[in-house]
Parts: C-alpha cells; structure tokens; sequence
C-alpha cells in the first residue's frame, strides 16, 4: 500500500507493519495478547482497538508507548501507521492482528508444555 504523508509517499506492508507493532508491545507488556478481545477488535474504534484494548483508549496507549502526546503531536500518523496501530485497511488489519495474536497464544501454550514436560521428566528421573 503506498502513503503520502509530508508530500512523500512510501510503500507499506501492512502485514509487516503489524508484526512490527506487535513485536514493540512484546517488549512492552508481556503476554499483551492474552488481554485482546477478538470478537471486540476494531481498528477503527479508540476503545476497541489494540492500543484501546490493552490501555483503556487509543490516545493513552501511544502516548505511553511512544512518550508523545496523540493529540497534540503532528507526528501522530507516523508511528500508528508503522506500527500496524491504523488500520489504512480494517479488515485486513483485524485478520493480521488476529493472526499475530493467535502465533503468540500458541506459542506460549507451547512453552508451557515444554516447561511442565521437562519438570516431569525430572521428578521421574529423582525417582528413578
């Protein structure tokens, strides 16, 4: 998708755009995901999207994760556009989000069960 903000235009991926704001919040706010409603995601909505979900409006996520006043900053477009935290594309947008979310979930649930699978083997092993 091409932009034009400034008098320049750029090509964005959306897909990457989002996976590079959900790699931000990894290092933000761990486990993130575990706190989005996908039934109520909206990208168009300051409540309902992923900043909105995760600290209660849109306004006060990026001012946290980007230390910028949303409303007061002409920068605003940027970083919520690089960041997958517009939706340039709603549907689109949801479905990726969806998809990032979904990856971290399944990711974890493996993690876990790795983690339970090593502590057993090890009880197994002290009794052996």
């Amino acid at each position: 998708m091409q932009i034009s903000f400034g008098g320049a235009s750029i090509y964005l991926n959306q897909r990457e755009t989002i996976q590079n704001g959900a790699s931000l919040l990894d290092n933000h706010m761990p486990n993130w995901y575990d706190k989005i409603d996908l039934e109520k995601l909206d990208m168009f909505s300051c409540e309902h999207c992923i900043l909105g979900q995760l600290y209660g409006t849109f306004h006060a996520g990026y001012d946290k994760l980007f230390g910028i006043k949303s409303r007061q900053s002409t920068l605003h477009f940027g970083p919520t556009v690089l960041f997958g935290f517009s939706a340039l594309d709603r549907e689109t947008a949801i479905e990726y989000w969806a998809e990032e979310i979904q990856t971290r979930k399944l990711n974890a649930g493996r993690a876990v069960t790795k983690l339970v699978g090593n502590y057993l083997t090890e009880i197994v092993s002290k009794k052996k």
